[in-house]
């Protein structure tokens, strides 16, 4: 395929590659526009070995599944870093439903009252910590927040979870021996 042939070609097809791009993989517009760019992007660099419009089209298409994942692991790797990491635990977990039982009622508040007692009780660094990787943040990326190496936050990241579960087993023993 020369050079000519490939001009006429992607003005021929390319609103069609990013409706493909859009629907087959769900994408916003923007994102299909990346895709179909990218797939002429690598059919421009193969253009030696592609030899006739029917062999571009396959090309494309074999690119185009590869594309659309590609994008998606993009998307779950954009994450945003939370502003407030470094504020005091606050989330309030689910209520019981209305017209439940008075006892579930106190336990859900005694329990909501000590797991936020358990969370403030560790170090802002520490709480920054258990909120980025509960927020479902990558090792690299919470290093990246906390400023620290991904090694040594992984080991930070068991030796927390290793004093949480620690302290939740005191906890409920004390629950136990009061009742």
């Amino acid at each position: 395929m020369t050079d000519d042939e490939y001009d006429a070609y992607f003005r021929r097809t390319i609103k069609g590659w990013r409706r493909r791009a859009q629907l087959g993989g769900n994408l916003a517009p923007e994102d299909a526009d990346e895709v179909a760019s990218q797939l002429f992007v690598e059919l421009y660099a193969h253009l030696g070995v592609i030899a006739t419009e029917r062999d571009a089209h396959i090309f494309l298409m074999g690119r185009l599944k590869k594309r659309i994942i590609d994008m998606y692991r993009r998307y779950g790797r954009r994450r945003e870093i939370p502003v407030d990491v470094y504020e005091d635990y606050g989330q309030v977990p689910a209520a019981p439903q209305a017209e439940s039982h008075p006892d579930e009622w106190i336990e859900h508040i005694s329990s909501e009252k000590a797991a936020r007692d358990m969370l403030n009780a560790r170090s802002k660094e520490e709480r920054a910590h258990i909120r980025l990787r509960v927020a479902g943040f990558a090792p690299a990326e919470c290093a990246g927040v906390l400023g620290i190496e991904p090694n040594a936050e992984r080991t930070r990241w068991t030796r927390l979870k290793k004093r949480l579960v620690s302290d939740i087993e005191a906890t409920a023993g004390d629950k136990e021996a009061a009742e």
